[in-house]
């Protein structure tokens, strides 16, 4: 966590302007306090105890090296065309990495670097939608799982279950950011399309008869179709998204309030 509660000031600090001496410091999700973890080459940050179990314990460094790039840049982006722009504030069950609060809108964003339940992505989605919050979920990106190494063309990737999920729920659309900034310095947007397993033929144990299979639809596999690079959020549109079924599964994808690119 890049920000803590500080019951001595009564307002929420960020660890890089902060000091041990200056604690206690606590989570303002499951309240446990929290210490502050400082070095050369790492991102000053706050970190709960190892005893201690939190939805938010444990961000990797990647995780929060994104954060405190897409916070930055939304403040240079921004300024003061919006209301407030916050890191980690709590709204009761949830906590988006980067709150943006508008005039009209307000915008969530959500950093997704370790795999996420089903049943939670379901959760925080439909939370959002009831606090009327448009969510725009962020994967970390990386060139070598787009491109091939070989000729620099596309090469399908294979999707996690929750990248799935977000996949269908953006309208086949996922969402990134490069930590590195050496392909973008904003949000970069993949729209992906299905591949299909090659129909086939092959003969029966006694050779008697061939058995064929038809195209198949692969279910994880996509192929990118477009790259789209340096996004700010002025690039985005919020969107009201309908429930529908997950595909070849046995629940429903939440009706929820989105960010897509206009």
């Amino acid at each position: 966590m890049l920000t803590a509660y500080h019951p001595q000031s009564s307002k929420q600090v960020f660890a890089a302007e902060q000091s041990s001496s200056n604690g206690p410091f606590f989570c303002p999700a499951c309240g446990s306090e929290l210490r502050i973890r400082k070095g050369l080459k790492r991102i000053h940050h706050f970190a709960h105890l190892p005893e201690k179990n939190c939805l938010y314990k444990g961000e990797s460094q990647l995780h929060l090296r994104i954060k405190k790039q897409i916070y930055y840049s939304l403040l240079q982006e921004l300024g003061t065309n919006v209301k407030d722009i916050s890191l980690e504030k709590m709204i009761d069950t949830i906590r988006p990495d980067v709150l943006i609060e508008g005039f009209k809108k307000n915008i969530g964003i959500e950093i997704q670097v370790t795999p996420l339940t089903p049943a939670e992505l379901i959760r925080r989605t439909t939370a959002y939608y009831e606090r009327k919050i448009h969510v725009l979920w962020v994967l970390p990106f990386s060139a070598t799982r787009f491109f091939a190494e070989d000729d620099g063309e596309f090469q399908p990737i294979r999707l996690k279950a929750f990248e799935l999920m977000l996949y269908y729920m953006n309208y086949k659309t996922l969402f990134f950011w490069d930590d590195t900034e050496k392909l973008s310095e904003s949000f970069i947007r993949v729209e992906l399309g299905d591949v299909w397993q090659k129909p086939s033929a092959y003969y029966s144990i006694d050779w008697s008869t061939v058995i064929e299979f038809n195209a198949k639809k692969l279910k994880q596999k996509k192929m990118p179709i477009e790259i789209e690079y340096n996004l700010g959020l002025k690039n985005f549109k919020p969107v009201y998204a309908p429930p529908f079924p997950m595909p070849k599964s046995d629940y429903f994808l939440p009706k929820r309030f989105i960010m897509l690119k206009k």
